[in-house]
């Protein structure tokens, strides 16, 4: 397996290329979209490299609105990179996040081989992972306001740095 250095350490990047991972190193899953026209990013824009939470309507957001929403991990569209532009996405100052604007298009990851994310805690390997229902942060353990996900911390990370995490990795039963 190739060392997590092989790709950029970007918030909500993949550690493989889509490409390379699909034949070599895992699958990834996007949520679907419940309505035509595919999933959009809501009021206030959508923080990439964060928990998301869809409605029923398909509308993203990185804060839960009900029990009902679905979960993933907020991502650029890799179908459409023309539209990772500055008319598509802006930085955030005040979260310090790359954000879609309000009405692009949404993708959320549900499942994954690797994906940097951003701990403001730290992190450490084998960790669970928890997302903030609040703004879609990850920590790596449980924390209020947060619900357990299907993903495991890989490397480790310190406080406020990037750690990959991943649905398919295994530690001996943690």
């Amino acid at each position: 397996m190739r060392p997590f250095a092989a790709s950029p350490a970007v918030e909500g990047a993949f550690v493989f290329t889509p490409g390379q991972t699909a034949h070599k190193y895992g699958v990834f899953t996007v949520l679907p979209s419940p309505v035509a026209g595919g999933l959009q990013v809501g009021a206030g824009g959508l923080a990439l490299g964060r928990f998301g939470f869809a409605d029923a309507d398909g509308i993203v957001t990185n804060a839960r609105v009900s029990a009902a929403d679905r979960i993933g991990i907020a991502i650029p569209p890799f179908t459409q990179p023309v539209l990772n532009t500055w008319q598509r996405n802006y930085w955030d100052a005040i979260t310090q996040t790359l954000r879609a604007r309000t009405g692009t298009e949404a993708v959320l990851l549900t499942r994954g081989s690797g994906v940097w994310v951003r701990f403001a805690g730290g992190a450490w390997p084998g960790q669970k992972v928890y997302a903030s229902v609040l703004d879609g942060q990850a920590f790596s353990g449980y924390a209020v306001n947060a619900e357990l996900t299907l993903w495991s911390v890989l490397t480790k990370a310190g406080p406020g740095e990037l750690a990959v995490i991943s649905t398919s990795a295994f530690f001996g039963g943690l």
